[in-house]
């Protein structure tokens, strides 16, 4: 094998070169369990993560950046595997390419995660407890108070009231 990061390697037609090898094969299967993994979150989470509207969203942003990567890498390689050299799409360069972005994205996820998503997630709670207080009521118990009694005598059901001495 000669050097991997030659011009001449990566630019080799796809006739001329070997299709599968342990860098072929590992590619393969980061890229597929990539693609399976970002679809299926973003199938499962909204159904899984109604009640975390912030995770939710973090994820939804996550796929729509995987799932596009981790497909455009699998065409590349199908391109490959097909012996496809319409433009140039079957060489190795592509496959490394899409192999720096996809890196790319899972560091740059990682620091979102690390960084970014922790911020977001203390203003998300501090806004859920501002409203939490806003919407307490004003006296502690949190059960409404009992209506004052309007003044005045009660008439029971049934009965008429006898006149008073005054009426009569």
């Amino acid at each position: 094998m000669s050097n991997p990061f030659s011009w001449d390697y990566l630019t080799t037609p796809v006739s001329e070169t070997a299709i599968w090898g342990p860098f072929s094969v590992a590619y393969l299967l980061v890229f597929a369990t990539g693609l399976f993994l970002a679809i299926f979150f973003a199938n499962d989470a909204p159904k899984r993560l109604k009640n975390q509207r912030l995770l939710l969203q973090t994820i939804q942003r996550a796929t729509l950046i995987a799932i596009p990567v981790f497909s455009l890498g699998l065409l590349f390689f199908v391109f490959r595997i097909l012996q496809i050299s319409a433009w140039g799409l079957g060489m190795r360069v592509w496959l490394y390419i899409m192999a720096i972005i996809a890196g790319i994205m899972i560091i740059y996820f990682w620091y979102y995660i690390r960084t970014v998503y922790p911020k977001m997630a203390a203003a998300d709670e501090a806004e859920k407890q501002k409203e939490a207080y806003i919407r307490r009521p004003a006296h502690g118990s949190g059960s409404p108070r009992p209506k004052p009694r309007k003044g005045g005598k009660k008439k029971k059901k049934g009965k008429k009231a006898e006149p008073s001495p005054a009426e009569e």
